[in-house]
């Protein structure tokens, strides 16, 4: 049976941060499409569709346009390894997802030790994982400085152990608390996986003092979650699509706020757009209000937060996992995002979630 394309039209995002992109990007892309086929994850030598039109170089040439190319290209190799991870229990149906936990907790561990300890020889030799994942390890281990290093791997715990709750919610059918699903899509996004890597693909360690400071903590969460906003709304057409062919539950904040607000679709997607826009304001405003005071390196990372949410919309919007669902049907879904030049909402008032609440102190 052959159904319509499921098109979803998303009111536009306000984003003043322009795009940019690193000159080696179709290049980087390239030799991590090489590098990722030559592990054999898939019965077919080129990989699947999904997999090899996703475009995760693009993510990473574009969060460091001035970034170090070897350093890049590490960067995007892990980010298609971990797109076929993330294939794996991304849209689980419910009956599947429950007996899947066990080995996401195991593999959660395994993966992280490994990147600790490259030599862990944690994973089965027969996995394509064992030798793609050392060969991370190892390269991450000889570029990086301790302190770089164990920030990137920090963030892909964050990333690796959300991803147990998202699994969880999905043996469910009611959907989580706004509260709950905005921490938990603070990591399932990859937010912090991602934004640790600005430091080692700009060549800069900030300091310690800077980094921890609640006001960058502040600004890494806001920009984390204004991009796993964005993602939620290019991805919302083909959650319909996996709810409608696949019996997932569409774990999306689209269907969380139209939940916890009782109204309909298309006014939970203004909702949600009014809620991601003050988000962004509160990141500029912050931003602005850092970079004064910021040392050299701090202020490299300040500005690689507003590449990673420029990134992820631009991305996002050429990427094959947002159109072609399943890797056999190509223009399935189309939800890109467009972009405004004013906000929907730029009020600097609190959004009435209390586990943010604490960011918009830090002004």
């Amino acid at each position: 049976m052959t159904h319509e394309p499921i098109v979803v039209d998303i009111p536009p995002v306000y984003c003043p941060i322009p795009p940019a992109a690193h000159p080696l990007l179709k290049d980087i892309q390239l030799r991590s499409e090489q590098w990722i086929t030559q592990f054999s994850f898939w019965a077919e030598e080129t990989g699947p569709p999904s997999a090899r039109d996703s475009n995760y170089g693009e993510m990473a040439a574009r969060m460091a346009p001035g970034g170090i190319p070897e350093r890049l290209q590490l960067c995007s190799d892990w980010y298609h390894l971990g797109g076929v991870w993330d294939e794996a229990y991304d849209r689980l149906p419910a009956a599947e997802a429950g007996s899947e936990l066990g080995r996401l907790a195991e593999m959660t561990v395994k993966i992280i030790r490994t990147f600790r300890v490259p030599s862990a020889g944690l994973l089965s030799p027969s996995s394509p994982f064992n030798a793609a994942l050392g060969d991370i390890a190892e390269r991450l281990h000889q570029m990086t400085t301790p302190v770089q290093r164990h920030r990137i791997i920090d963030g892909q715990q964050d990333w690796l152990v959300s991803m147990a709750w998202e699994t969880a919610c999905k043996t469910r059918t009611r959907l989580p608390s706004l509260p709950d699903y905005t921490a938990q899509r603070l990591y399932t996004v990859g937010g912090t996986a991602f934004t640790v890597w600005l430091e080692t693909l700009d060549g800069v360690e900030v300091p310690e003092e800077e980094w921890d400071s609640p006001p960058v903590r502040a600004l890494t969460e806001i920009a984390g979650l204004i991009v796993a906003f964005d993602n939620d709304l290019y991805s919302y057409a083909k959650d319909l699509w996996y709810q409608r062919n696949r019996g997932v539950l569409p774990l999306n904040c689209v269907d969380v706020l139209a939940a916890h607000l009782g109204c309909s679709v298309p006014a939970a997607l203004d909702q949600v757009v009014h809620m991601r826009d003050r988000f962004m304001c509160l990141f500029l405003a912050l931003r602005s209000q850092l970079t004064r005071r910021a040392s050299s390196e701090l202020a490299r990372y300040l500005a690689g937060l507003g590449h990673f949410i420029r990134a992820n919309i631009d991305f996002g919007n050429v990427s094959a996992r947002y159109t072609n669902p399943d890797g056999s049907s190509p223009d399935a879904v189309r939800s890109p995002l467009q972009i405004s030049d004013a906000p929907s909402d730029a009020s600097l008032n609190p959004v009435d979630i209390s586990h943010i609440a604490w960011w918009w102190q830090q002004l």
